[in-house]
């Protein structure tokens, strides 16, 4: 159930939701099952969307968006990013 919320999320293109149930799911601890594989690749999809934005972001100027993309990215693996491309424009 928390795959398919997050699902939802990211189809509505919520990012902030969509991660919230994505790491509830993998805090849940559970490996091999297909939900779980699911999870995992929305979840690389969702970084690799997350980087893209950071980029574009960073090259326009984007300081609000940056700030908002840090937090919303906050305890995942691109959270350092968003902060970097923010501290560069500061």
């Amino acid at each position: 159930k928390n795959y398919d919320a997050a699902k939802t999320a990211w189809d509505a293109k919520d990012r902030a939701t969509a991660l919230k149930s994505i790491i509830k799911n993998f805090k849940e601890d559970m490996v091999g099952l297909a939900a779980q594989e699911e999870t995992i690749r929305l979840y690389h999809e969702i970084m690799d969307a997350a980087r893209a934005d950071i980029t574009a972001m960073g090259e326009k100027g984007d300081k609000a968006g940056l700030e908002k993309a840090a937090k919303e990215l906050k305890g995942t693996d691109v959270a350092k990013e968003a902060s970097e491309a923010l501290a560069k424009l500061k």
